[in-house]
């Protein structure tokens, strides 16, 4: 399935000239596109909460907002939950991967929660951040960090090279400290 011009355009956002954080909106828009995507495969999908449901289980999908804590992400993502509706009732299921979809252009940002997932080396086989920030150029990029064996994560990231304009590439570590950068090293490959 490829996207129209209109939607390629939409993510593209070539109408800005200096790196900044993207739209809430614009990664929820990301989101439910590549869950149009999912379906193609038969993975299970839900309109109004951020899962994807794959032969390896749940995949809890986040878009948050820049200012959210820290703390607050690390321990969702430890106890690594999802909500889901089931006939008109609600379940709490258990979530095999976690990907946060951040708008945050701040190198701060993004190497205090790199930190924080390398810490933990069980969450960092099963969390992925994707730092979203509008290039000087106009265009998305994304910084990626996922050591998961998550399909539907791997399918993600195809998705986001392959079928919208975004530029994904890898979380460098190279600024952290040295103890940190070699666990973060070996979850990125670097």
């Amino acid at each position: 399935m490829t996207y129209s011009a209109k939607n390629k355009s939409i993510l593209s956002l070539n109408r800005i000239h200096q790196p900044e954080a993207c739209d809430l909106n614009e990664l929820s828009e990301l989101l439910k596109l590549f869950k149009t995507e999912c379906l193609t495969k038969g993975w299970g999908t839900s309109e109004t909460e951020e899962w994807i449901k794959a032969d390896d289980g749940y995949h809890a999908m986040f878009c948050t907002r820049p200012s959210t804590n820290i703390y607050s992400l690390t321990k969702i993502a430890e106890r690594s939950k999802c909500l889901v509706i089931e006939g008109g009732a609600y379940r709490v299921a258990e979530a095999a991967y976690t990907a946060w979809l951040l708008p945050e252009p701040s190198d701060h940002m993004q190497k205090k929660l790199a930190q924080e997932v390398a810490k933990n080396l069980q969450l960092a086989k099963k969390t992925a951040l994707y730092f979203f920030h509008k290039a000087k150029t106009g265009c998305i990029e994304c910084l990626a960090v996922n050591r998961t064996d998550s399909e539907v994560l791997r399918a993600f990231e195809k998705f986001l090279k392959n079928k919208t304009a975004i530029n994904l590439k890898p979380l460098r570590p190279q600024k952290l400290p040295k103890e940190r950068r070699q666990i973060l090293e070996s979850m990125i490959g670097a």
